[in-house]
């Protein structure tokens, strides 16, 4: 019994010993054949090269600051979760009960920027009633503050609306 143990152990580390040279020789082939790559290069290909990389950082860059102005574009990536944080906050501007219109359909239909120095972006939208005190119930356009910075609210607001 133990001399089995011993030979899988020996079997185990051949195993491990052979996959790191063979790591080993991988890695040395991707730096013989990227050092071939470079050597081949003619200087107009590395000219031609680095032009086309300051090309792609100039647009990205362009794109950016358009992105940037632009609420939307600029909120894309925080949009879900402004959206959950503002559920709730809007609904307790109801003095009794509220009653979101449209079933799945987003709630807040557009963004816009409150305060673009602050990181400050508005959700708004037009799809919840309120109940006042004699059980009526009344639509409402809503907005919602949200830091960015600090993944809050930071204000809601309600207006009726008739449309």
């Amino acid at each position: 019994m133990g001399a089995a143990k011993s030979e899988s152990l020996v079997d185990w580390k051949t195993t491990v010993v052979g996959i790191a040279v063979l790591a080993s020789l991988v890695a040395a082939i991707l730096v013989g054949l990227w050092a071939i790559g470079k050597a081949l290069e003619t200087p107009e290909d590395a000219a031609a090269r680095a032009a086309s990389i300051e090309k792609y950082r100039q647009e990205r860059a362009a794109e950016a600051k358009a992105c940037a102005a632009d609420a939307e574009c600029a909120t894309e990536d925080i949009k879900s979760d402004a959206m959950a944080a503002c559920i709730r906050p809007v609904e307790g501007l109801a003095s009794y009960s509220a009653e979101w219109i449209g079933g799945m359909t987003p709630r807040f239909i557009g963004r816009a920027w409150r305060d673009r120095e602050k990181n400050v972006v508005m959700l708004f939208g037009a799809g919840i009633k309120f109940q006042n005190g004699l059980g009526a119930w009344q639509r409402h356009r809503y907005e919602c503050d949200y830091d960015i910075g600090k993944k809050a609210v930071v204000g809601v607001r309600a207006y009726p609306y008739s449309g």
